[in-house]
């Protein structure tokens, strides 16, 4: 195709130098298509030789491709790769918000592939179903319904009071402070409210690097400039965040204390007085997301940043999903009172309220001791796995390699020595049934993270994390001492 030969990295720049760079990608391919240079049934390169050629990562070039087939562009064709579709964009009949065009392409392609069945999960971050106290709350909640038929009746938007009362009572105890609580269906649309609600398009929010996957398309969604900050040993780099206010205007930070996401990392109580203080001066609104917070191995936990200072705009996020049942979608927020207003406003626009029901069946659950007794018996079993994969991790994966020694939650993030490839693996170890997360997925620019991978350990007994991890450390020892390229593999993800 002759088309081929117009993939250099200079040419591509200097037609879209300010976008991001699997933008860059995707707009110069989508020119060759609409100009006729690439024909409908015409074959695109492979991603291993756009990314040799123009010097982007495989990553970022799968991204790209990607951008390209969500748009009609181009297809998948088994045996043939990817090629030009029949109709490039014609199936599209009504155009779809700028908005959530941006949230299109700020999706990054499923290194987790699934066309194997799963035989070691260390990708999906859930909880145990098997360490779901479905009887308990299978009581509770038929009692409630039986003697309590008002609580199916519309709810108020901000919660049902007595577990909002309850939950008053726990943030106090964790020093939170003054503030208003409100009751959300899980961490994700408490997120997405106070960016709703206080963010507008075009500003920047700050976010650690690497960071929970799922906020970057959320940032995408709401149209906000995404500003990388630093992960150190003991948290998010306040230096350069104080750095990265001053330069790019940032608006708000969004970061998680405890066992971050993916590095397992707690902010240390220095830093966690540096940002109080740091956010009061600075007027930045903070969101601080302990989705894991009842999930420390030891019992010993630090104050959170949120209630540390009076002038500080701290919102404080947590989540029975992770310690409880994903499937309750209940998530609670403390809200400084000068900011509660338009986000309740907010919510209840949104949704209307929360399940009036599951609320108080929570409350139950957590007012007779069992949810207590719940989270001691995870704080056991999830210590137990992520001690085992640890071990398993020094004993089979390359010298060099550095593991997270996390104070709670269920995941460990993986550093492999220089000269391999996460994204690469991932690939290769889904044709064996194992299935990780590489570090890029947590990358906002996608153009990092290419050496770790997070292990989520959660849906597997000791044994089988160690059979996993050893079918990694297997592939991970080749005549090269390094994974092969994803576009050597059979069926890897990339188009």
């Amino acid at each position: 195709m002759a088309a081929h030969g117009r993939i250099g990295q200079a040419e591509i720049v200097q037609s879209e130098h300010s976008s991001p760079a699997y933008r860059q990608i995707s707009h110069h391919f989508e020119a060759l298509v609409r100009n006729g240079e690439l024909r409908p049934g015409d074959r695109l390169p492979t991603v291993r030789e756009v990314a040799r050629r123009t010097g982007f990562n495989k990553a970022t070039v799968c991204q790209g491709f990607g951008d390209l087939q969500r748009r009609g562009l181009v297809v998948s064709r088994p045996g043939r790769g990817t090629v030009v579709s029949d109709r490039p964009g014609g199936s599209a009949v009504f155009p779809v918000a700028e908005r959530i065009q941006g949230l299109y392409r700020s999706l990054k392609p499923d290194s987790a592939r699934r066309d194997t069945p799963s035989l070691y999960d260390f990708a999906s971050l859930w909880p145990e179903p098997g360490l779901f106290p479905l009887r308990a709350l299978g009581r509770i909640l038929e009692r409630l319904l039986r003697g309590s038929p008002e609580l199916l009746q519309y709810g108020p938007a901000q919660g049902y009071r007595p577990l909002r009362r309850y939950l008053e009572e726990r943030a106090g105890r964790l020093g939170v402070g003054e503030g208003e609580v409100l009751i959300v269906q899980g961490s994700q649309q408490g997120l997405d409210l106070v960016f709703r609600t206080f963010l507008n398009p075009g500003e920047s929010v700050a976010v650690e690097s690497p960071t929970y996957a799922n906020i970057l398309p959320q940032m995408a969604l709401h149209q906000a400039r995404v500003v990388p900050i630093r992960m150190e040993a003991d948290g998010l780099a306040i230096e350069e965040l104080d750095a990265a206010t001053r330069r790019d205007g940032v608006r708000a930070l969004y970061f998680m204390p405890n066992f971050q996401n993916p590095t397992g990392i707690t902010m240390s109580e220095r830093k966690r007085v540096q940002l109080a203080r740091f956010a009061a001066s600075s007027g930045l609104l903070v969101v601080e997301d302990d989705f894991e917070h009842d999930l420390h191995f030891t019992g010993r936990t630090k104050r959170p940043v949120a209630g540390r200072h009076p002038a500080a705009n701290v919102i404080y996020l947590s989540s029975f999903s992770k310690s409880l049942l994903p499937g309750l979608r209940l998530g609670w927020m403390v809200v400084p009172r000068a900011l509660a207003q338009p986000i309740v406003l907010a919510k209840k626009y949104t949704d209307i309220y929360t399940s009036v029901l599951i609320q108080a069946a929570l409350l139950e659950f957590c007012r007779s001791g069992q949810y207590d007794r719940h989270v001691r018996r995870l704080r056991r079993v999830y210590h137990d796995r992520t001690k085992a994969a640890r071990s398993t991790v020094q004993r089979y994966m390359p010298r060099g390699t550095s593991c997270a020694d996390p104070e709670g939650g269920f995941s460990l993030w993986v550093t492999l020595p220089v000269g391999y490839d996460a994204d690469a693996l991932a690939a290769e170890a889904g044709h064996h049934g194992v299935h990780i997360t590489p570090g890029s997925m947590f990358h906002a620019n996608g153009r990092e993270g290419e050496r770790s991978f997070r292990l989520s350990l959660s849906l597997m007994d000791e044994s089988q994390i160690e059979a996993g991890i050893r079918i990694l450390g297997k592939l991970l020892r080749r005549p090269q001492g390094r994974a092969r390229s994803a576009e050597e593999l059979p069926g890897t993800l990339c188009l």
